[in-house]
């Protein structure tokens, strides 16, 4: 097992642990709490337990800024678990006063331990080893809350429900195993840097993208605790004062950490993969809109399972394996001094609005008032979803920085989530330019007085020992040489370099400046099915300043490759090297047939949820048809609003129907054909260009 999968495997134990941990908690703070005092006193402790959790918060995000999110986490469990020992004598002599401290309890350690937990999963792995680790996690996070909710019913039916709290501080004991474990297995680095409170608070307020995920969490909280008053009421009215509530609430927790387990395993990565981080997160409120909405027609205890059972559900499931992720392009200077606050700060100040709003709603009448809060969820539910735009937007421009910036490495084809790759494929030739630049300008004099230039006669064979020997250091030193262009017997030697990341940008002009004079081995290199598929996706890029009749012939070979990546590259290549209304060696109907290849390989209505996979198809036809109209048309097909209509009609009056069929069956859209003149599908076109935004094809 490698150390990657050996750190996900005590993650994933860990999650379990704090998660059952969690959910008992929760159902034993909700079940005492009501059996002492009436669900119309919930709001208060709503509030006053977001104005204890936000008093804590500034200490715990200096605490994980200081001493790291590891063992900031033992220092939370090792407080947490004596004091629940404690309460648990408490509620048995003063069960109002018991009820209260474990009110205060599970606000001050219960959201904040997962959140430092998490914390400390995105410091153990980089950003794309999280995503193929938090599957894992997400897996054990939800296992140990369907363990934590079945334990919980189990035993509020055998012991008294006091006595759950006992169970909770030995779930909490052996997550501290868990957390040494990951550290043991190469876990997160610790930090000598110090962060206060007001740090993470300056950092927050000049981040537009983490002033948007506070928003975000601080909405969804104000949800959560609008949809917890009616459910809290409902069964209060149900069940009573007695043990029941504690069973009740074991069930519903249980229950829906049970569904969560079921669409972690089932949906979490199709949905991360399909929609992106924040078409997953967007699930959540979706649902509660709708369920809220019912709510608002309907309420009652069913109406409340349902819209707050939905929260959870997907709370646990599809928007924790989303959410964690945003924080992943940051770098550590902002993650951990900020992760906290927004996480638990921002988490705890939307509980007091929550909490607040819910007590003026219950100034009204029983059955107006439960009416009224669940439309005030509903509302909230909907302003969340617009926020999502906004999310899916701050995380692809955090993302480009870091890869600009260095801070990502090149991996072209390890995200996972939709938005990853699309933003991995825009920026893959920007990749640390800056960097490298400067760290070559540097290497350049003291390359010269180490190695001194040989004779003529003997530098080609001193060239093509450094760029076989593996020695990054010698093989860039001669690529980064201006003059005289790769030799003919280099280039053979240069090209399965392209599949060295750290060389790649070198490499690709290297290999720029020969092709001219060297296409044919480049083209070669491309068709050769044996050619690793890194370097036969690159080389494309290469072939660009070629002359058009000696590239593009190897190019449109090459759109027959097994490997789409190949053929995107190919397409785009094409688009660079093949001037508008130049003819291709290749009849119309062959290069429709390429296209029509392509979208077979769509499923239908899915088109937008591969948008490479699209983008590759208008490659492709803009090699035939109006290159604006056709770029403004994929813009407007993704989502431009009023302006898709008119794509759609460009579209269906311009493509034969061998194409525009499966086209429009994969953007999920009926063809209504017409007869329409040359004239119409001209100002269609125009129409299309003026509104949709400039811009070329991905390089």
């Amino acid at each position: 097992m490698t150390s990657d999968e050996a750190r996900a495997r005590t993650a994933a134990w860990a999650a379990a642990l704090l998660v059952a941990q969690q959910v008992a908690g929760k159902a034993v703070r909700d079940g005492l709490f009501l059996q002492a005092f009436e669900a119309r006193t919930l709001p208060w402790a709503l509030v006053g337990a977001a104005a204890l959790s936000l008093g804590a918060v500034f200490a715990i995000s200096a605490l994980v800024g200081r001493v790291g999110p590891a063992r900031a986490l033992r220092a939370l469990v090792s407080v947490s678990v004596p004091l629940l020992v404690a309460e648990w004598l408490l509620v048995q002599r003063a069960p109002t006063v018991g009820a209260v401290a474990v009110y205060a309890h599970a606000a001050l350690f219960g959201a904040t331990v997962v959140s430092v937990f998490f914390s400390l999963v995105s410091e153990s792995f980089d950003p794309w080893q999280a995503r193929g680790a938090m599957a894992r996690i997400g897996l054990g996070a939800s296992l140990g809350g369907v363990a934590g909710g079945g334990l919980a019913l189990l035993c509020s039916r055998l012991v008294p429900a006091a006595d759950l709290l006992l169970g909770v501080a030995a779930l909490q004991a052996a997550s501290l195993w868990a957390v040494g474990e990951l550290e043991a297995t190469g876990g997160a680095a610790r930090s000598s840097s110090a962060a206060d409170a007001a740090a993470g608070l300056r950092l927050v307020r000049g981040s537009p993208y983490l002033r948007d995920l506070a928003l975000f969490v601080a909405l969804g909280a104000l949800i959560q605790a609008l949809l917890d008053v009616p459910l809290s009421m409902a069964a209060r009215e149900r069940f009573g004062s007695g043990a029941d509530l504690v069973t009740f609430f074991s069930a519903f927790h249980g229950a829906s950490a049970l569904l969560a387990l079921v669409a972690q395993h089932h949906l979490a990565a199709a949905s991360l993969g399909s929609f992106g981080l924040a078409g997953t997160v967007a699930w959540r409120h979706g649902v509660v809109a709708v369920a809220a909405g019912l709510g608002t027609a309907l309420p009652g205890l069913a109406a409340a399972i349902v819209a707050r059972g939905g929260e959870a559900l997907l709370s646990n499931s599809l928007f924790r394996s989303a959410y964690e992720l945003f924080f992943t392009p940051l770098p550590e200077s902002q993650k951990r001094p900020t992760k906290a606050l927004v996480d638990v700060g921002c988490d705890k100040l939307g509980t007091a609005l929550g909490g607040g709003l819910a007590l003026l709603v219950l100034l009204l009448p029983v059955s107006l008032a439960q009416r009224v809060l669940f439309a005030l969820a509903a509302v909230g539910a909907a302003g969340a979803l617009a926020l999502c735009r906004r999310l899916h937007q701050g995380y692809v421009a955090e993302l480009a920085a870091s890869l600009e910036s260095g801070r990502v490495a090149l991996a072209d084809d390890e995200g996972l989530d939709s938005t990853t790759r699309y933003t991995l494929a825009r920026s893959t030739l920007m990749l640390r330019h800056g960097e490298l630049l400067r760290d070559l300008r540097a290497l350049a004099p003291r390359a010269e007085a180490i190695v001194p230039l040989p004779p003529t006669g003997d530098r080609l064979l001193l060239d093509g020992v450094a760029l076989r020997a593996g020695d990054a250091e010698a093989a860039r030193r001669v690529l980064t040489r201006e003059e005289p262009p790769l030799d003919a017997a280099l280039v053979p030697l240069a090209i399965p370099l392209l599949d060295r990341n750290e060389l790649y940008l070198d490499v690709l002009r290297a290999l720029r400046r020969a092709a001219p004079a060297h296409a044919g081995a480049l083209v070669d290199a491309l068709l050769d099915p044996t050619t690793p598929e890194t370097v036969r996706r690159r080389l494309p890029r290469a072939l660009r300043g070629v002359d058009p009749p000696r590239a593009v012939p190897g190019l449109l070979m090459a759109l027959l490759t097994t490997s789409f990546e190949v053929r995107y590259e190919c397409g785009v290549a094409l688009l660079r090297l093949v001037p508008e209304g130049v003819a291709l060696p290749l009849r119309d109907e062959d290069v429709h047939g390429l296209a029509a290849r392509e979208l077979v390989h769509l499923r239908p209505g899915h088109a937008l949820a591969e948008p490479r996979r699209l983008e590759h198809v208008f490659h492709l036809l803009s090699l035939l048809h109006d290159r604006r109209a056709l770029r403004s048309s994929l813009w407007a097909v993704r989502g431009g609003g009023a302006l898709r209509g008119t794509a759609l009609e460009y579209l269906d009056n311009v493509l034969p129907d061998a194409v525009a069929e499966p086209l429009f069956l994969a953007l999920g859209t009926s063809r209504m054909r017409g007869d329409h003149t040359d004239r119409t599908t001209t100002a269609l076109a125009e129409q299309l260009a003026r509104a949709a935004p400039a811009g070329e094809p991905e390089d």
